[in-house]
């Protein structure tokens, strides 16, 4: 079965662009590969602090910009009480 391939554009200041391209040729990958392992880096330490993202999860959240904005305010009250 085929995974389903989603798209995304982003714009990097010229010097960060520079050192992500850099450190991808340094490790052998493209840069569009090296910027995919850190992303799935960055997702696995956060399931690993905070438990799986389920798909329920992202049904929950997915569509509404106020539930997004709740989220981050709870997050950041949550993460404010930490010692």
């Amino acid at each position: 079965m085929e995974k389903k391939l989603s798209s995304l554009g982003i714009r990097l200041e010229k010097e960060l662009h520079d050192k992500i391209q850099y450190i991808a040729a340094y490790e052998g990958r493209s840069m569009t590969r090296h910027i995919i392992c850190l992303i799935q880096c960055c997702i696995y330490a956060f399931e690993h602090e905070n438990g799986p993202i389920t798909q329920a999860d992202m049904d929950e959240l997915k569509g509404s910009r106020e539930k997004w904005k709740h989220f981050r305010w709870r997050q950041r009250r949550k993460s404010s009480k930490r010692p």
